[in-house]
C-alpha cells in the first residue's frame, strides 16, 4: 500500500472492518490541526477557508436566518461566511453546529464565535432551521439513521451535502488513514441515497464535482489501490429543495 493512498481496504459489511472506530476526531493532534487552521484563517485576509463551500453563495440568496451545520467541527464554515458575507452573516440568528458532545465541549470552552453560534450533540435538540449544510461528514457516518433523524427534526428548507462519496456500486466500507489511526468511512452508493433524501420530501436541485484545491491544484482521488468499479475521482455537492 502506497503511503500517499487515503483509504484503505474494501468491506462489503461493517462487522468486517478489522478493527474499531478509533478516535481520530478528538484526538490532541486533530483537535490542534482544526483550531489552528481556523485561527490561522480568521486573521489573515490571505489564507483560503479550510474547505471549498457553497454556503457564502446559498445562504445570503436565500436570506435564511437559521442554519444547521452537521459536523461543523471548529466552525469554519460560519466564520467563512461572517468574512465573505459580513452584511448577510450580521442577519444570521441562529447558526447551529452538530457534532460530537466532546468536540462541542472542547470548542465551546474555546470562546470561538459570538453568540448566536450554539452547539448540539443529539437529535432532539435540533429544531428548525431553514439550511441543512454538512460538509465531508456524512461519510463517517456508518448509518443513515442519525443523520434522517437531524434532517426530520431541522426541517429545513434546503439540504447541502459537500464531498459526498458515492457512486455507482453497492455501498462499502474502508478505512482513512490519518496518521497512526484507521477511521471507517462509507462509501454509499449514489442512486439509493438521492432516494433516500427525497423520500423525505425533498426534489434534487444540484449534482455536481465537489472540487477543492490543494496548494491550487486540483486532484482526482488517488484510489489506485481499489477495484476500479469501486474508485470514484472527486466527491460531489447535492442540493435538495423541500417540495
Amino acid at each position: 500500500m502506497g503511503s500517499n493512498f487515503t483509504w484503505s481496504g474494501v468491506y462489503a459489511k461493517l462487522e468486517n472492518l478489522p478493527q474499531e472506530v478509533m478516535p481520530a476526531f478528538i484526538s490532541e493532534r486533530w483537535l490542534n490541526q482544526i483550531q489552528a487552521q481556523l485561527e490561522e484563517y480568521k486573521d489573515s485576509s490571505n489564507t483560503p477557508a479550510p474547505r471549498a463551500s457553497e454556503l457564502p453563495v446559498l445562504a445570503p440568496l436565500l436570506d435564511a436566518s437559521s442554519i444547521l451545520d452537521f459536523g461543523g467541527s471548529s466552525g469554519w464554515a460560519y466564520e467563512y461566511l461572517k468574512k465573505t458575507c459580513p452584511i448577510y452573516a450580521n442577519k444570521i440568528k441562529r447558526y447551529s453546529i452538530y457534532e460530537l458532545q466532546k468536540l462541542s465541549e472542547y470548542f465551546i470552552g474555546k470562546n470561538l464565535h459570538p453568540i448566536q453560534v450554539t452547539y448540539l450533540s443529539k437529535p432532539d435538540e435540533i429544531n428548525h432551521h431553514e439550511i441543512f449544510y454538512t460538509n465531508s461528514m456524512i461519510q463517517y457516518m456508518l448509518n443513515d439513521v442519525e443523520l434522517l433523524k437531524c434532517i426530520r427534526n431541522s426541517d429545513p428548507l434546503i439540504i447541502v451535502f459537500e464531498n459526498f462519496l458515492g457512486g455507482d456500486f453497492d455501498k462499502y466500507y474502508s478505512e482513512q488513514i490519518y496518521y497512526e489511526h484507521k477511521i471507517p468511512v462509507l462509501f454509499r452508493n449514489y442512486n439509493e441515497f438521492v432516494r433516500l433524501i427525497e423520500n423525505l420530501g425533498y426534489q434534487l436541485i444540484i449534482s455536481k464535482i465537489y472540487s477543492e484545491p490543494i496548494r491550487g491544484v486540483i486532484k482526482k482521488f488517488n484510489m489506485d489501490n481499489f477495484p476500479e468499479k469501486l474508485r470514484i475521482d472527486y466527491g460531489k455537492t447535492l442540493i435538495f429543495k423541500k417540495i
